[in-house]
C-alpha cells in the first residue's frame, strides 16, 4: 500500500517556498517541529528572516547590495540576531522614556544612533492602538525620536554634499532637496530613499507608455518627457500669492501628488532627475527668480544624435527648458536677453545659465523656505505650526552648513550671518527639537564658538539638566493644600480666552522678580501668593497663569491642536474624567 506523503517528504525547496509566506516567528515554529525541519534553518533561511522581518536598514549595511550577492558570503543569522538585539535594547530605552522624565536625551539618543536600524520599531510604536494605557505618550516620543533620525540622516547627506560639492552626480540633487522634506515632518512626506523609489517609478512609467524612447535623440526624450510629465498633473504656481505656500517648495510633497503646485525649482529638480533614469544629462541652472533646465548632448553627439567627434563636455550642445510652463525648447539668445534686462554683463552670463550645482540649488531652496515662514509667520501671528517650525528649522540647518562654501569662486553660495542663525537653531533646539541637541554638538562643533562669544556651554548644561532627578512635589502638605487643580485639566483662560491644558503648578509665583514686574503680578486681586500653572495652549505655546484666571472646562474630547503635543506630557485622554492622564508622575506623584 502507497504511503500519503507528508510535509517530511517534500522536497527541501518546497519547504522553503512554504515558509516565504511565513513570518519569521511562524517560520521558526515551523521548522522547529522536527529535527529535518530544523536542519533547514541555516543561512538561506536566516536571510529570508532579514528580507522579510525588516523593511529598513542603515546605510552602513549596504543591506539591498548584500541581497544581490551569493547567499553564502554573509552570516545572515548573526545579520538578523543583531538586528533583533537592537530592537529589544531601542524598546527598553524607550520604556524607560515612557516611565520617567529624567535622563531622556541620552535614552534618546541611544535610540536615534541606530538611525535605520530602529525604524521598523518606531514604526509599529506609532501604529499603538487608541485603547493602550499610554497610547499619547508612546506615540508621541516614537514620533520625536524618529523625527530626530529623519533629520540627522539629512544633515549627513548635506556634510557629503559639501564635502563633494565639485563632484555632482545624477541623484546628488534629489537626494539633497529630500533632506528639507526630511526636516520638515508633514503627516505625508518621503526620505530619500523613497523619494528615489517614486523617481525611479515614474521613470519606469515614461518608458513603458515611450517604448520608443530608446531609438530617441536627447531632444526627442527632453520634450516627450516634458509632455509627459505635464500631463500627468505636474504644475508650477499659477499666482504669485502662492509662491508663499510652504508646501510648494518640497520635492516630497510634489511627488506624493503631482497635482499639487510648485515652485520651478522643485519641478526643474523633479524633470532633470527623471531625465537622467531616461539618459538625458539634464540639470536645472542658475537662473535668477526661476529655474530652467539645461540639457546637454551626450559625448561625441549633438542633440539629435549625429555624431560630433571630438567635442569635450563644456563644447558639448545643449538646449533649454521650461518644461511646465512650455512643451518647446527656450531659446538661449532669450535667456541671455531677459539677464541683459536684469542688468547681468555679457561675461556674467555663463554663470547662470550653466548647469547649477546641487549645493547652489540647496542654498536656493533653504532661502525660499525661510521667506515664505517668515510671511506666512507674521500673517499668522502668534507661534507658528509644527510644519511651519519644523521647515524654518531645515532651512536654518541647511544655510548654516552651506555658508561654509561662502567664497568659493566656483560656487554660488552668498554669505549669512552665521551667528544668527546658530542662535535660532539653538532656540529652537531647546523648545522643540531637545532629542537634536547631541546632533547639533555633533555637526557644528567647528561652529559653536560665534563671534559674540556663546559657545556649545549651554547645550551641557542641558544635557545635565535632563539627567537630574525630577524633584517630587506632593500635594496634603501645608503650602500645596491650595492648589486646586490638577496635571491634565483643561481651562479656558478668563481673559486671554485660549484654551490650554495644565501641564505643571507652583503653590505660588516661582517666576524672577522681572518677570512679575514686566506682568504686573502684583496687581492680580490674588497678587503673587496664589498657585500658578504652566500650561499648554490649544497654539502650541507655554504659559504661566495665575489660579484666578483658569477656568476649567470639561470637553468630550481634548482640543484637536492640544492632542499634537499632548504626548509630551500625557499618557491618555480619559474620557470619563474630561482629563489628560499625566506622565509626569515622577515630579508629580500626586496628580
Amino acid at each position: 500500500m502507497e504511503l500519503s506523503p507528508n510535509l517530511q517528504s517534500l522536497p527541501n525547496e518546497v519547504i522553503f517556498q512554504i515558509i516565504s509566506y511565513l513570518t519569521h516567528a511562524d517560520a521558526f515554529s515551523f521548522l522547529s517541529a522536527s529535527r529535518k525541519f530544523y536542519a533547514l534553518a541555516d543561512n538561506p533561511f536566516w536571510r529570508h528572516s532579514c528580507r522579510t522581518e525588516y523593511q529598513h536598514w542603515k546605510r552602513s549595511w549596504n543591506f539591498a547590495g548584500r541581497l544581490k550577492e551569493a547567499g553564502n558570503l554573509h552570516d545572515w543569522k548573526t545579520i538578523f540576531r543583531t538586528r533583533h538585539r537592537k530592537d529589544r535594547s531601542a524598546k527598553s530605552n524607550l520604556e524607560s522614556i515612557l516611565a520617567q522624565q529624567s535622563g531622556r536625551l541620552q535614552l534618546a539618543t541611544h535610540i536615534i544612533d541606530e538611525e535605520y536600524d530602529v525604524k521598523d520599531l518606531l514604526l509599529s510604536q506609532l501604529d499603538t492602538s487608541e485603547g493602550a494605557v499610554d497610547v499619547l505618550a508612546r506615540r508621541y516620543q516614537s514620533r520625536e525620536v524618529l523625527n530626530s533620525i529623519y533629520r540627522r540622516i539629512a544633515l549627513q547627506n548635506w556634510t557629503e554634499l559639501i564635502l563633494k560639492h565639485d563632484e555632482d552626480t545624477a541623484y546628488t540633487l534629489e537626494k539633497a532637496l529630500a533632506g528639507l522634506d526630511m526636516f520638515a515632518g508633514f503627516e505625508e512626506t518621503a526620505d530619500a530613499g523613497e523619494i528615489s523609489d517614486i523617481l525611479d517609478s515614474i521613470a519606469r512609467e515614461y518608458k513603458s507608455v515611450n517604448p520608443a524612447w530608446v531609438l530617441q535623440s536627447s531632444r526627442q526624450r527632453a520634450l516627450s518627457l516634458a509632455h509627459f510629465l505635464r500631463l500627468r498633473g505636474y504644475r508650477e504656481v499659477e499666482h504669485s500669492s502662492l509662491c508663499h505656500n510652504l508646501e510648494n517648495n518640497f520635492i516630497g510633497r510634489a511627488l506624493i501628488d503631482p497635482h499639487h503646485p510648485c515652485l520651478s525649482l522643485t519641478l526643474a529638480a523633479i524633470y532633470a532627475a527623471i531625465g537622467n533614469r531616461i539618459g538625458i544629462d539634464a540639470r536645472p541652472c542658475c537662473f535668477p527668480r526661476h529655474i530652467y533646465v539645461v540639457i546637454r548632448a551626450p559625448p561625441d553627439l549633438d542633440l539629435d544624435g549625429h555624431a560630433t567627434l571630438g567635442s569635450s563636455v563644456d563644447e558639448a550642445e545643449r538646449m533649454f527648458m521650461d518644461p511646465y510652463n512650455s512643451p518647446d525648447e527656450i531659446e538661449e539668445t532669450e535667456l541671455r536677453r531677459q539677464l541683459a534686462a536684469m542688468g547681468v554683463k555679457q561675461d556674467r552670463c555663463e554663470n547662470f545659465l550653466r548647469p547649477a550645482k546641487a549645493v547652489e540649488l540647496l542654498f536656493r531652496a533653504s532661502l525660499n523656505i525661510k521667506h515664505s515662514a517668515q510671511i506666512i509667520s507674521r500673517h499668522i501671528g502668534g507661534h507658528p505650526p509644527s510644519n511651519i517650525r519644523n521647515s524654518l528649522y531645515g532651512a536654518f540647518w541647511a544655510s548654516l552648513l552651506l555658508s561654509q562654501l561662502v567664497g568659493n569662486p566656483n560656487t554660488m553660495v552668498y554669505p549669512i550671518d552665521r551667528d544668527d542663525h546658530i542662535m535660532m537653531i539653538r532656540r529652537l533646539i531647546y523648545e522643540h527639537f531637545e532629542p537634536d541637541l547631541f546632533t547639533y554638538r555633533h555637526f557644528l562643533s567647528s561652529l559653536l564658538v560665534s563671534a559674540n562669544g556663546s559657545s556649545n556651554s549651554e547645550v551641557r548644561q542641558a544635557i545635565l539638566a535632563d539627567e537630574l532627578p525630577r524633584t517630587p512635589k506632593l500635594r496634603g502638605l501645608e503650602k500645596t493644600t491650595k492648589v486646586r487643580y490638577s496635571i491634565g485639566q483643561i481651562f479656558r483662560h478668563k481673559r486671554y480666552g485660549y484654551v490650554a491644558a495644565i501641564i505643571g503648578w507652583d503653590s505660588e509665583c516661582k517666576e524672577n522678580e522681572a518677570w512679575i514686574n514686566q506682568m504686573r503680578i502684583r496687581e492680580l486681586p490674588n497678587g503673587r501668593h496664589q498657585s500658578f500653572y504652566n500650561s499648554m495652549s490649544d497654539a502650541g505655546r507655554i504659559y504661566y497663569v495665575a489660579e484666578e484666571n483658569v477656568q476649567i472646562i470639561l470637553p468630550t474630547v481634548p482640543p484637536p491642536n492640544l492632542l499634537q503635543e499632548a504626548g509630551r506630557y500625557f499618557k491618555r485622554w480619559d474620557i470619563v474624567r474630561h482629563k489628560f492622564i499625566s506622565n509626569m508622575h515622577d515630579e508629580y506623584p500626586d496628580d
